[in-house]
């Protein structure tokens, strides 16, 4: 699913990094998420989202990325699930972890046109593992979209607890618009 969505994107933005400037402010980020719980597809998003974006285009090796968001701005169109996810220790306990984090620690070549291979420490509920991602980097009329789609495994970072029921797979897809 990952590579068809990403296939699918790369053929749409097919422009090289040619451009001449760095791209660092952010017009636009978005973070959401999807998982199945009780066979049904639960969809959410965080409303309060910041970051920091660092595009050189002349040494795509040299960029950098990094996020936060509000774990209390968790949204799933149910407000009875949205307080259970935030106020609850099992799931984001938003008031001893109000954040979550991402970091890239290291961006490489990858086998896809546009994308690259990030290197990502991903901090929840105090945990910090590193995970990688293909990120696309397409830039387009003096902006620069970023996007990647993964995996999560929720129990790695004690996101509730093992079910019958709800899905231990939650797909992350972070889309970024920044500009010169």
């Amino acid at each position: 699913m990952k590579k068809i969505i990403f296939f699918c994107l790369l053929s749409l933005l097919s422009s090289s990094l040619q451009a001449q400037t760095s791209y660092k402010t952010i017009q636009q980020l978005l973070v959401n998420f999807e998982l199945k719980n009780v066979g049904i597809k639960v969809e959410g998003k965080f409303g309060q989202v910041q970051g920091e974006v660092l595009v050189d285009p002349k040494n795509i090796t040299a960029s950098h990325f990094e996020g936060k968001l509000k774990t209390a701005s968790v949204s799933t169109d149910n407000p009875l699930r949205d307080k259970h996810l935030t106020e609850k220790s099992d799931f984001f306990n938003s008031v001893k972890f109000p954040e979550i984090t991402l970091k890239s620690t290291k961006v490489s070549a990858s086998q896809y046109p546009n994308s690259y291979k990030v290197d990502w420490l991903l901090t929840i509920k105090g945990i910090t593992k590193k995970i990688t991602t293909d990120v696309l980097i397409a830039p387009s009329n003096g902006t620069v979209l970023l996007l990647t789609v993964f995996k999560l495994n929720r129990l790695d970072w004690k996101l509730g607890s093992k079910s019958l029921t709800m899905s231990n797979e939650v797909m992350i897809t972070l889309q970024c618009t920044a500009s010169e």
